[in-house]
């Protein structure tokens, strides 16, 4: 007897998904020629997306690497409602603080019963929570991501932490915890303050206690990053009242305690009206010491050294921790979780400095610093690696020049910034002529010959070091003396360019634009990230969500952003045209 015939099992088709912007519509298709993803009716009306081949093992628990970049093709950020559900902080969540409520249905009406009673607060709790949950402790990402989800859909800061806080008893771990919810709440564009508008008395206090965080106790660099994105988070709601009572202290004229002897004499005499302000402040703030019975001594305050110490641990993590093997001959060996704290540390400084009420007294700390310098001089500035941060410090710099009257907050004209930029040469060249021999041909030269960074290079170089560092602490007072890297001879010529030579200005900068992206930028996902961006990491754009310096910024921030958002049009249609030049063949 003949067998029946079966049909032959068909073969398994790779598991490859593919996003798509819009339904496909069925078409006819030859079997003699291959598939062409993204073929299909192409809507003019709307933008587009080109369809990414996604391979689905990347989606797996066990595929999900914890040093996933921002901005990769893997889903780690992504959860489904099933996989919290049956996840243990849930399952805690509901024993502690979620508010469950069952509901039933009588006669025609619904009920509510409240769900069972909740357990008392337990600070072991939050500091096992802390430690198992939510600490890393290697690898570039500073929160596991998908817990930190978790706890923020069972509302953990809202209905455990922040309603049992108490200022003076709670833990380190207990803080933490709550500056982590806080970034989740930014990173998900939620409202991130809302639960604290009840208690704002409390919620200073719980400011203070961030501020004073570090205080006997060595972070990790996981720990640093989340404090940094907490203070970046915190100076971008400078529109709230009571957020920007605390933070604002930090960047305020006070602040002007920590600078340099030489800077804060220059910056002084660069506005008269400010030294009869600052009188004004010393004799409130001897006042005040005096009626609380203290010694009157700023420069030991919080408020007027937190920010200079802040910016001396970045430096401290970029000289030493970014390589933490800086004698090997390797140089591959880095750190990414460093790495990712210096960006995230110059996305900061960007942010103050492209705020009025921030950068009119921080600008000459960052220059006292020399922050700009000491990054371009620092191996990460050339590091393969370090090309997001290359081009995060290039706009820092360019924040730091910005064609602006600190003091005043008005637009510099061309014609201003040319008069300020000859004035300040020639008084350099006056300054030679009298106290410095060697430089006597840069003394007699025309301004125009000498002020571009080569030229005054090499007129620099015939000093010797300790003539060099003499000019730069003593003489021009742009550095002190005390400073470690006031001892490098390429620190002090770097110091002593970017200060005289002339920049160019922002119309010629924007004249000299190409009309269309080269393939450089156009495929830089630091520049233009890809529709899987999570906002787990910083990019090297202008932002739209902070005050403007001035009328010309806000034109030129949004110029900057829609030639980017063209130029990720233009590599989206070139990625959905190659599939069909590929099939032609």
């Amino acid at each position: 007897m003949q067998k029946p015939k079966t049909k032959p099992t068909p073969k398994t088709k790779p598991t490859t998904k593919y996003i798509y912007s819009n339904p496909r519509p069925k078409v006819a298709h030859n079997k003699n020629y291959p598939i062409v993803y993204g073929t299909g009716a192409y809507d003019f009306k709307r933008h587009h997306v080109a369809e990414y081949p996604l391979d689905l093992s990347a989606t797996r628990p066990e595929a999900k690497s914890a040093d996933s970049k921002p901005g990769s093709t893997t889903l780690a950020s992504s959860i489904t409602l099933s996989e919290i559900q049956r996840d243990r902080l849930t399952k805690i969540a509901s024993a502690n603080w979620l508010k469950t409520t069952t509901s039933a249905v009588a006669d025609g009406g619904d009920v509510e019963a409240e769900g069972e009673e909740k357990r008392a607060f337990d600070a072991e709790l939050v500091k096992k929570i802390y430690e198992t949950e939510l600490k890393v402790k290697e690898g570039r990402k500073t929160v596991p991501l998908q817990r930190v989800m978790i706890l923020e859909v069972s509302q953990y800061l809202e209905n455990y932490l922040w309603p049992n806080f108490d200022p003076e008893t709670a833990t380190f771990e207990h803080v933490m915890s709550m500056i982590l919810m806080i970034n989740e709440k930014f990173r998900e564009n939620v409202a991130a303050w809302s639960c604290f508008y009840d208690q704002k008395g409390v919620f200073k206090r719980f400011l203070d206690r961030v501020l004073h965080l570090k205080e006997g106790r060595e972070l990790s660099i996981a720990e640093k990053t989340n404090y940094l994105v907490f203070m970046i988070n915190a100076f971008q709601s400078l529109e709230d009242e009571m957020v920007s009572q605390t933070v604002l202290k930090l960047a305020s004229f006070e602040s002007w305690h920590s600078l340099s002897y030489g800077r804060f004499q220059m910056e002084l005499c660069l506005n008269n009206k400010l030294i009869k302000k600052w009188r004004k402040t010393i004799k409130k703030e001897a006042e005040e010491a005096t009626k609380r019975g203290e010694v009157f001594n700023p420069s030991t305050s919080l408020e007027v050294r937190f920010l200079r110490n802040f910016t001396e641990e970045f430096l401290d993590v970029l000289d030493f921790k970014v390589f933490p093997q800086k004698s090997s001959a390797n140089e591959d060996e880095i750190d990414d979780a460093a790495v990712l704290y210096c960006e995230r540390f110059m996305e900061f400084l960007i942010d103050l400095l492209s705020q009025l009420p921030t950068r009119r007294y921080l600008r000459p700390l960052v220059a006292d610093v020399a922050v700009v310098a000491k990054c371009h001089l620092s191996a990460l500035y050339r590091h393969e690696k370090g090309k997001l941060f290359a081009q995060l410090v290039d706009l820092l710099q360019f924040y730091e020049r910005f064609e602006i009257n600190d003091y005043y907050g008005t637009q510099l004209t061309d014609d201003e910034v040319v008069r300020s930029h000859y004035e300040r040469f020639q008084a350099f060249q006056l300054l030679a002529f009298k106290k410095i021999p060697k430089l006597r041909e840069l003394a007699l030269s025309n301004v125009g010959a000498i002020h571009k960074r080569a030229d005054l290079s090499k007129q620099l170089s015939v000093l010797s070091p300790e003539e060099l560092k003499d000019l730069v602490c003593c003489k021009l007072k742009l550095v002190s003396a005390e400073d470690p890297w006031s001892e490098r001879v390429d620190f002090l010529i770097e110091v002593m360019v970017s200060f005289f030579e002339r920049q160019q200005s922002q119309k010629e900068a924007i004249n000299a634009l190409p009309l269309y992206p080269n393939e450089q930028i156009m495929w830089d996902e630091s520049v233009v990230p890809s529709i899987n961006y999570s906002g787990e990491g910083c990019l090297a754009l202008p932002k739209l969500n902070l005050q403007f310096l001035t009328l010309h910024d806000y034109l030129l921030r949004n110029f900057n952003l829609f030639r980017l958002e063209s130029t990720y049009e233009i590599r989206e249609d070139i990625q959905e045209a190659t599939p069909h030049l590929l099939s032609i063949h």
